[in-house]
């Protein structure tokens, strides 16, 4: 059953002419090959030593800027604790101005 279903498949095949490539096909082929077309430059940006540099930095700003936040919010913490106490010393409350 398969050997006749390949047979088939083979006996089309007889009918088929060859199929010729046009004239001077290898030869502009050839040519085409051997000139090599010029690879775009790169953008600078997007080299990847750019790219980690300018991750470390963002990275490095992020971390500074984390910790002077947390820096400012303890100095309003603590400011805020010597207002109270100054006004509590005068016997003075916050809410009035």
């Amino acid at each position: 059953m398969k050997n006749e279903r390949i047979d088939k498949i083979m006996e089309s095949l007889d009918g088929m002419d060859r199929v010729e490539a046009p004239y001077f096909f290898t030869s502009k082929l050839l040519a085409r090959l051997k000139v090599q077309p010029e690879m775009p430059q790169r953008i600078f940006f997007l080299r990847p030593a750019f790219v980690v540099a300018a991750l470390a930095i963002m990275m490095l700003v992020n971390v500074i800027l984390l910790t002077k936040t947390s820096n400012v919010q303890v100095n309003n913490v603590q400011q805020e604790a010597t207002i109270e106490s100054f006004a509590e010393a005068y016997h003075l409350t916050t809410n009035s101005y």
